[in-house]
This record gives structure tokens, C-alpha cells and sequence, in this order.
């Protein structure tokens, strides 16, 4: 099971980079690769909503939640409810890199979107 799971995020890694390819320079397309891989080891290393393991292509609260920690406790920021939005503050432990990150994350999402593959279709 956990070799398709690889087989599966590597395959969807690879239409993402050429996807952004098509959108961006290959050194960006690398850069957000660069800092996608971390978080998508750690997401199926120690990631967990009710109980679960979290994928990338869960439900979006499950993703959510998965991102909320790994900000927290991996990126060392604050995360701040108001109304439906969340605010990331950076803490004088937080990387540079968590701006590069979160936007890493939203082209993934928004290209996964473009290229048709569903989010919790796949498990």
C-alpha cells in the first residue's frame, strides 16, 4: 500500500512541476518542489487527523489541520483564528522560507485543481 501511496504523490509531484513549468520559470518550478518535499514526508510521516494518517489528497479539513501543524510545530509560526481565516505569524524561530512554502502550497493545490485531480478521490 505505502508504494502506491509513494508511486501515486510522486506521479502527481511530476504533473505539478510541469504544470508551473508551463506558468513560471523551471528554477521557481524547482524552488516549490524544493519546498513541497518536506512537508509531504512529514505529512505521511507524522501527520494525523481523527486518529488517521493525512494525504495529500484528503478532505480539505484533514489537509488543513495537516498544514495548521506542520506551521506550528515543523516552521515553528503562530496560527491565528478570525472569522474563516487563519493568520501565520512568523516567530523569531520560523524560517525565511514559510512565505516561499505557503505559496508552494497554494500553487500545488491550484494546479491539482486545474489538472482535474479531485481532492479525497484517490484513497
Amino acid at each position: 500500500m505505502y508504494f502506491f501511496i509513494f508511486l501515486d504523490l510522486y506521479m502527481t509531484l511530476t504533473d505539478f512541476y510541469h504544470d508551473c513549468k508551463g506558468r513560471i520559470s523551471e528554477s521557481s518550478a524547482l524552488s516549490y518542489l524544493q519546498n513541497l518535499l518536506p512537508f509531504f514526508t512529514w505529512l505521511d510521516v507524522y501527520s494525523k487527523y481523527q486518529g488517521e494518517t493525512v494525504h495529500w489528497n484528503d478532505e480539505p479539513d484533514a489537509i488543513r489541520v495537516a498544514i495548521e501543524d506542520y506551521l506550528m510545530n515543523e516552521m515553528a509560526c503562530k496560527v491565528r483564528e478570525k472569522d474563516s481565516f487563519r493568520f501565520v505569524n512568523r516567530t523569531h524561530k520560523s524560517p525565511n522560507t514559510v512565505n516561499r512554502f505557503l505559496s508552494s502550497l497554494k500553487s500545488f493545490y491550484k494546479s491539482m485543481n486545474q489538472l482535474k485531480r479531485p481532492i479525497a478521490e484517490y484513497r
